[in-house]
């Protein structure tokens, strides 16, 4: 495909092609859009993150690349500076680009632009009623839904908040991502983000699948459940494990791309944090799905560095309501809340 243009990523120029997002056009440069982890090209994980043209914590797999576009990947610990290198006047309070903030008003808001999502805006505006869809294919970012109820939207050029006589929830179901050893390494794909790379022409090097494999990509499934990945910064091979006659049967198998389709759970955030507002939850938002078997170790919050030997440490020492757990180990409260 021809180059559309070329974007600016940590100071060097690297080039995008038509339709794709900052995200896979620095993967499609041999780039990780952040330090490692996951890859879900859905906005449902924090290991794309990135400073887009001066906004910090931006899902780089949300924006569309354009000409000119301006990324800096965030410190690989800690958070990005607030100033420019060189600065010292401490008197000086922080400053900040002015956002935009629009208002307006719906009798519906739909979240999500999918087959639930289209059928329930269809439904209301056959009833007459006025419609706005919310997609984030567009760019458009539901990040909360406060009293109102009000649905506020991060946009390409600012926020919105849209008052709504009711919010229809439709945001579909996310990927499950791993946890185990090595789950922080450059390397690693959901099954619906390696469909999209490879649509948009991705190479993925050797590629292998842990449980379903995704269509059309080409790849060797591996039987058996994760153990854990291994590599120095990015993967070098996947280790799986059997149940045989004399106990597990580890098995280690070289690549350079491990695509995980371990699942999916509800992506009903929103639902959630309206309470007892007037929303309701369409599609796989509002359906079920089996839990995963609990993990042994890994990163389970990666913007805190949260392990599961951190869980199990708050765990022993009494804290067993989860807002407790939460504060008692910082898991989720960072950028990827």
């Amino acid at each position: 495909m021809t180059e559309a243009g070329r974007i600016v990523l940590d100071g060097r120029r690297i080039g995008f092609q038509a339709g794709d997002s900052v995200a896979i056009a620095a993967l499609r440069a041999g780039e990780h859009p952040g330090h490692g982890g996951t890859i879900c090209l859905a906005g449902d994980c924090g290991n794309c993150v990135a400073e887009v043209d001066g906004i910090a914590w931006t899902r780089t797999c949300q924006v569309p690349a354009r000409p000119g576009l301006v990324i800096r990947r965030h410190p690989a610990a800690g958070a990005p500076p607030l100033r420019a290198a060189g600065w010292t006047d401490v008197t000086d309070p922080p400053t900040a680009r002015r956002i935009p903030v629009q208002r307006s008003q719906a009798q519906v808001v739909v979240v999500g632009a999918g087959e639930s999502g289209s059928a329930a805006e269809a439904d209301a505006r056959r009833q007459g009623r006025s419609v706005t869809l919310l997609d984030g294919r567009d760019g458009l970012e539901v990040v909360a839904v406060y009293a109102g109820p009000t649905v506020i939207v991060r946009t390409p050029g600012g926020m919105a908040h849209i008052d709504a006589e009711e919010v229809i929830v439709a945001t579909g179901a996310a990927e499950l991502q791993p946890v185990c050893p090595g789950d922080s390494l450059i390397g690693l794909v959901t099954a619906g983000a390696a469909e999209r790379l490879h649509a948009a022409g991705v190479d993925l090097g050797v590629t292998v699948a842990v449980g379903s494999p995704p269509r059309g990509v080409p790849c060797t499934p591996l039987s058996g459940d994760l153990r854990r990945i291994d590599g120095d910064g990015r993967v070098s091979a996947v280790v799986t494990v059997e149940d045989g006659e004399d106990g597990d049967a580890e098995r280690t198998t070289p690549c350079d791309t491990v695509i995980l389709g371990l699942g999916r759970t509800a992506r009903d955030v929103l639902a959630r944090m309206a309470g007892d507002l007037p929303v309701t939850v369409v599609g796989p938002a509002a359906e079920s799905f089996p839990l995963p078997a609990a993990p042994a170790a890994g990163t389970i919050c990666p913007c805190s560095r949260v392990g599961v030997d951190d869980l199990a440490g708050v765990w022993e020492r009494g804290f067993r309501d989860l807002e407790l757990i939460k504060r008692a180990t910082l898991a989720g409260t960072g950028t990827c809340e």
